[in-house]
């Protein structure tokens, strides 16, 4: 099993570059034509995985380490994305309580709880600064694009634990530190932030993960009863919001005075969104901006690893409906705990090659763009612009072989080669009789003012079958049918032509190979294969001969000895 969060299964790669084309940095690595995840790069967003028409990329099974934690004589406690609302509506609070303690679990806890801690962390930090861009610390593949791709602004994040994190911390202190932590949630990054903090979370599963495991313990919410079931310690208040866009400046608003609303939240969700403001973001600010950013889409209820397929809007009823900001949040302890970390400001050095115009632009020769209007930027390749995938090859991240048109246009060369070289004449035609390609062969076994055309025109692409040919019917004739291939003797006023056409693309396009049989060494050819043919033909006919005489002969021999026993019976 890899150890990475996200990997690929190399025997399905089909080497599509869908993968590179939807990862927000560009964290894939094509070798022999399999496309992997780089660790080191990846901010854990999923997108990969939700692209994958495959299913080559796969999330790391962390199960069985669940299963045997739930084996042991340990008390094990689940802590649960608040987004489970809208993820197992099917099944509602309680029934979802029911079914975990029934697979094993000790309790179950609301991660809400941690959020709301958060909330007051961050509510009272926030009252003590004057001015500057803060960006909250909840989402750990938003953090971890920050520190990976933009360390100028990581002393931008706040200095707090992610939700999960401090709940984790808050079980293990209510609970005792032996006690053991699974975390339940959408997120696949989560399964990297457990690393960060280590011992507050021991294994973070997905919604995905969970839903296998009550499929395969039999439990379905349809055989489990309607009675109330309690989250341990106590049920969330406000930190319920926190899976929505906007759902934790929710909270921190609703901790404010009126008279000390002197900060500017803003909510943006989606990777691209975030890097687009990244980009330009000016930290050197007059007023206090607070920035809440989720990587996907709409907030967590979109998570890469939810299976609940309905609408935004349905998801996003459902939490509104069942939680409740009225209520003031409960502690259980006069000693807050401690919820700050200083993981964000540790830096982590990426290797940035940084290659110079003269690479560059080699690089971009080797691929063909020998110059600007070469460079197409179609993004079959899965990257933005040429110039960027040509950065990808020097880093050794892609193969020149990515570049569909690069090698189109070398199949096109080695197909036109080909042609060009070959003795006989060859045409190309697709259905509607319109020349795709010829070499000059073809026009010189035709005659008359051809060969000058072709010099003008090499190919003659886009001439009419019809007007240069007699026997243009075959062509047809092959199209319409879709065969593999025919021959065909065929006379054009005082030549004599040896035609084989075959079959390119059924119904489209087919191809000839046209042969002036009055040559010398083409009537030389045609004898010698003709004679072969003769001889193979008269071979099977005298075999045939062999046959029917010995079986003649055979049947002449029965019927022989049945007369003598028949006489020598009588006497």
């Amino acid at each position: 099993m890899s150890a990475q969060a996200i990997y690929t299964e190399k025997n399905n790669c089909q080497d599509c570059y869908k993968c590179i084309r939807r990862c927000p940095v560009k964290a894939i690595k094509v070798t022999n034509h399999s496309a992997s995840v780089i660790g080191d790069l990846c901010i854990y967003c999923g997108e990969c995985i939700k692209h994958c028409p495959v299913n080559a990329k796969r999330v790391r099974d962390d199960i069985p380490k669940v299963m045997h934690l739930l084996d042991s004589k340990e008390k094990i406690y689940a802590s649960i994305a608040p987004s489970f609302l809208a993820e197992f509506s099917d099944y509602g609070r309680d029934k979802l309580i029911k079914a975990l303690i029934s697979l094993g679990f000790e309790g179950v806890s609301e991660t809400a709880i941690g959020a709301e801690l958060i909330t007051s962390g961050v509510h009272s930090y926030l009252e003590e600064q004057e001015k500057g861009v803060f960006i909250s610390s909840c989402c750990p593949t938003v953090v971890e694009l920050i520190k990976k791709y933009y360390p100028d602004h990581q002393n931008n994040i706040l200095p707090f634990l992610s939700p999960m994190l401090a709940h984790g911390k808050f079980l293990k202190e209510i609970y005792g530190q032996n006690a053991k932590v699974i975390f339940i949630g959408p997120c696949i990054s989560k399964k990297q932030e457990i690393l960060w903090e280590k011992g507050y979370v021991d294994v973070a599963i997905s919604f995905r993960d969970l839903r296998n495991m009550l499929d395969d313990a039999g439990i379905l919410p349809e055989y489990l009863d309607n009675t109330q079931e309690n989250m341990v310690p106590y049920k969330a208040r406000r930190g319920s919001y926190y899976p929505v866009d906007g759902g934790m400046i929710k909270g921190i608003k609703n901790e404010e005075d009126n008279d000390k609303k002197n900060t500017i939240y803003m909510s943006f969700s989606g990777v691209d969104t975030i890097q687009k403001i990244l980009d330009k973001l000016d930290v050197n600010q007059d007023k206090k901006i607070f920035l809440e950013l989720m990587a996907c889409e709409g907030g967590c209820i979109n998570g890469p690893e939810t299976t609940h397929k309905v609408s935004l809007a349905e998801k996003k009823l459902e939490i509104v409906i069942n939680s409740d900001d009225r209520l003031p949040i409960q502690t259980l302890s006069k000693n807050p705990l401690d919820i700050e970390s200083n993981y964000y400001q540790t830096p982590i050095c990426l290797d940035k090659n940084l290659y110079s115009e003269t690479e560059i632009k080699q690089t971009l020769n080797l691929i063909g763009k020998v110059s600007e209007k070469d460079e197409l930027n179609c993004g079959g390749c899965g990257y933005d612009s040429c110039r960027d995938f040509a950065i990808a090859v020097l880093e050794e991240k892609a193969e020149r072989s990515m570049c569909v048109s690069h090698m189109r246009q070398i199949a096109q060369n080695k197909a036109t080669a080909l042609i060009r070289k070959m003795p006989s004449g060859v045409v190309i035609v697709d259905e509607e009789l319109k020349v795709v390609d010829s070499n000059i062969r073809f026009a010189e076994i035709l005659g008359g003012d051809l060969p000058e055309i072709f010099k003008e025109k090499p190919g003659l692409t886009g001439a009419d079958l019809k007007k240069l040919i007699s026997f243009h019917k075959f062509f047809a004739g092959l199209i319409q049918s879709g065969e593999n291939q025919i021959e065909r003797d065929v006379r054009e006023g005082n030549q004599y032509f040896n035609v084989s056409l075959f079959t390119i693309q059924p119904h489209r396009y087919v191809g000839a190979i046209i042969r002036n049989m009055l040559e010398p060494e083409v009537k030389k050819d045609i004898v010698v294969q003709r004679t072969q043919e003769v001889i193979r033909k008269n071979m099977e006919v005298v075999q045939q001969i062999a046959y029917l005489m010995g079986e003649n002969a055979s049947f002449t021999e029965t019927m022989l000895n049945s007369i003598l026993d028949s006489h020598n019976s009588d006497k």
